[in-house]
């Protein structure tokens, strides 16, 4: 097979409405053997003033150009899916846990595979454009196949948007893409990540009902998470040596999501939690009535014989539970539609009730940023958490009295 030609292209400087621009014009060989001239911006002559500049910002162009043309193996990136393909085998291979955790890693995939790909799989790069990228979010709905469906939320359009933007971001750090600010347009795209509706959040009333209506294995779990504030991953990742019954607290330090086990969302997510009495004595109730109780046991594993020869070996379904034990509970009292996070959502409600210290309640809620909460510098210590925490518990959950003995038993 004959070896292509290495070419160096050339610069040229061109008028456009928005203003002059440097642009870098090469050809590419088309798939029946012709070749057909191609063009890319490298930026503006406003940003970058002299001729010499402009050269600097094509040798990363030029680069790519010849490696595309002329080595084998190499990846040539014609195409955004291509480079979404580069993506997924560096970034989102679920083997590889160093990278991000196998919740973000499935949720991006599933944006990647629903919507993003359909859409913008066959375009170049260089010709997504901002403007077009804002009116199809714009357009999105749930129900692709239904026009009338409900418009698709504000926070999953701005994911989506961040997505694409890492996908062009990583084009550009490994040299797929140029390295000039106009390579990517999601910087421009405009989209607010404004809520549609506002979450649900359960009155102190509306707690004690469904708790008091709950057998021991979910209310257990109703009061741990709307007492602690953990994430549905974090909450079925627990396991018995994770409570430490003695030092009233427990240890969040993994994530269990689709029966897959990984890391936890962020670092301030690993934080100890506190323990208020009350909810010791509940997860003590439950320890007793639960055939899985060694220290490596899940805290709630499995039991269902549908399980087979995974049976206590992995903790239950999450939305298994709340579907068919929770919400028809829920639903009886006239409470509502609920969901795991309606918990995190309640406490997290229920601390600004009672006019905690922002950073108090940035911590108990294992946010890695203040300005998640408020923009407030000061350390909480941990006496401050755990008061803060015990009046939520205390204003859910009658306080009763700790059996003796129970606490030293698992210490």
């Amino acid at each position: 097979m004959k070896r292509a030609r290495y070419q160096e292209g050339c610069l040229t400087r061109s008028k456009r409405k928005s203003g002059a621009v440097w642009e870098y014009r090469y050809r590419e060989r088309q798939p029946d053997g012709s070749k057909r001239m191609r063009c890319i911006v490298v930026g503006t002559v406003a940003a970058t003033k002299t001729r010499a500049a402009a050269l600097q910002h094509i040798e990363v162009l030029r680069a790519n150009v010849n490696r595309e043309i002329i080595e084998t193996g190499s990846p040539t990136i014609t195409t955004f899916k291509s480079l979404i393909e580069h993506y997924r085998d560096r970034e989102m291979r679920m083997d590889n846990h160093d990278k991000k955790a196998y919740s973000t890693k499935n949720r991006n995939e599933s944006y990647l595979r629903k919507w993003i790909v359909p859409r913008w799989g066959e375009y170049r790069p260089s010709d997504i454009k901002s403007v077009a990228v804002e009116e199809w979010l714009d357009s999105l709905v749930l129900d692709a196949g239904n026009k009338k469906g409900k418009p698709l939320a504000g926070g999953t359009k701005v994911k989506i948007r961040n997505i694409m933007s890492a996908i062009f971001r990583h084009g550009m750090r490994h040299e797929l893409l140029p390295r000039v600010e106009a390579t990517n347009p999601m910087k421009y795209v405009r989209q607010s990540g404004k809520r549609q509706s506002i979450p649900v959040v359960l009155e102190v009333e509306q707690f004690q009902s469904l708790f008091g209506a709950l057998q021991q294995r979910e209310r257990t779990m109703v009061l741990v998470d709307c007492g602690s504030g953990l994430r549905c991953g974090e909450l079925i990742g627990l396991q018995w040596r994770d409570i430490d019954f003695a030092r009233k607290q427990m240890s969040v330090t993994r994530s269990v999501v689709e029966m897959v086990t990984g890391k936890v969302k962020t670092e301030a997510s690993q934080k100890t939690v506190p323990l208020d009495d009350f909810m010791i004595e509940e997860l003590l109730a439950w320890y007793r009535i639960t055939p899985y109780q060694k220290p490596e046991d899940w805290v709630f594993a499995s039991d269902s014989p549908r399980a087979g020869a995974r049976r206590g070996k992995q903790p239950y379904w999450p939305m298994t539970i709340m579907r068919m034990f929770i919400k028809p509970v829920a639903k009886r009292l006239g409470i509502g539609n609920i969901s795991w996070h309606t918990f995190r959502h309640t406490y997290s409600c229920l601390l600004h009730a009672n006019g905690e210290d922002p950073k108090v309640v940035q911590e108990l809620l294992r946010h890695s940023s203040i300005k998640v909460t408020m923009d407030i510098y000061t350390q909480a210590v941990t006496s401050a958490k755990r008061k803060a925490q015990s009046r939520v518990v205390q204003m859910i959950v009658p306080k009763p009295t700790l059996r003796a003995g129970d606490a030293q038993h698992l210490s």
